[in-house]
């Protein structure tokens, strides 16, 4: 099964209202298979900029997807302007998330009442913060506590020690 089969299942793209977050240069739904709006927390310009020592072409910056909505220090249904979804995809996101209960929340702010959030999370064995630790509830709990709209200091010094190639 296909990594696009395995995420949308059977949702009917083409006749749902959905968004994927952080598509990057991979999206799973494309423009032309229903009503996506992309989200990401910059626009694709800045993703390029970003990218563009990634080295190897890791990501394909002529393919990167315009961004529709951008989602920073905003809520979700703001930079949405209100508007309410059928789905939400997000793949290789929700581990970069600073505040995992806060995101789920806003993912459930857009859904409508029979929405879906379909969300793909890496095998860490194989990614290059391998050796991260792993997140406890206590870092669960304290990112919601303290509203962490930023990854906190403790979330970058973890990255910054222990990231690795695999």
């Amino acid at each position: 099964m296909q990594r696009r089969e395995r995420m949308l299942g059977d949702l009917d793209v083409g006749n749902l209202v959905g968004i994927e977050i952080g598509p990057l240069a991979f999206p799973l739904v494309r423009k032309m298979d229903g009503d996506i709006t992309y989200v990401d927390f910059t626009d694709a310009a800045s993703l390029r900029e970003k990218y563009r020592d990634a080295g190897a072409g890791a990501v394909p910056l002529h393919e990167i997807v315009e961004v529709d909505a951008i989602w920073g220090t905003n809520t979700l249904l703001q930079a949405l302007d209100g508007r309410l979804v059928d789905y939400v995809i997000a793949s290789h996101v929700v581990e970069h998330v600073p505040d995992l209960l806060a995101w789920l929340s806003e993912l459930r702010s857009v859904l409508k009442p029979t929405g879906h959030i379909r969300l793909a999370v890496p095998d860490k064995r194989y990614c290059f913060d391998y050796l991260r630790h792993e997140t406890e509830i206590a870092d669960v709990l304290s990112a919601y506590l303290a509203g962490a709209r930023m990854p906190q200091p403790q979330q970058i010094l973890d990255f910054s020690l222990n990231s690795s190639e695999p």
